[in-house]
């Protein structure tokens, strides 16, 4: 069951990390996520909801990644890994492994770093 929903899952975390994105490319000050939102599916609503903490450290990485540079970003991509295996180990739910390089896109390291 928790593979049927894993889905929705990583839409949840994409969604408020995007949300903190777009607030603060709008100039938007931070606001408080809401940890919950309903997904249409073929067989009904489905509501998916989240821990505050991680909803709030989600949607404050993407507002802090709008305006990162590089060191700012691979610590951003820090924190968002650690909400992501927090939500994993506490959902015991698998995670795509891609899921944090699809919402951060690291610099390349140059050979001298």
């Amino acid at each position: 069951m928790r593979a049927k929903y894993r889905t929705l899952f990583e839409k949840q975390l994409k969604h408020l990390f995007s949300s903190g994105l777009q607030d603060a490319k709008a100039g938007k000050p931070k606001s408080l996520p809401k940890n919950q939102k309903t997904y249409n599916t073929l067989r009904g609503e489905v509501d998916v909801w989240l821990p505050v903490q991680q909803s709030s450290s989600l949607y404050n990485a993407g507002f802090e990644y709008a305006n990162a540079d590089a060191d700012a970003a691979r610590r951003v991509a820090s924190n968002v890994q650690e909400s992501i295996d927090y939500l994993h180990s506490a959902l015991n739910m698998e995670v795509s492994p891609a899921l944090r390089e699809s919402l951060i896109k690291l610099p390349e390291q140059s050979v001298a770093e």
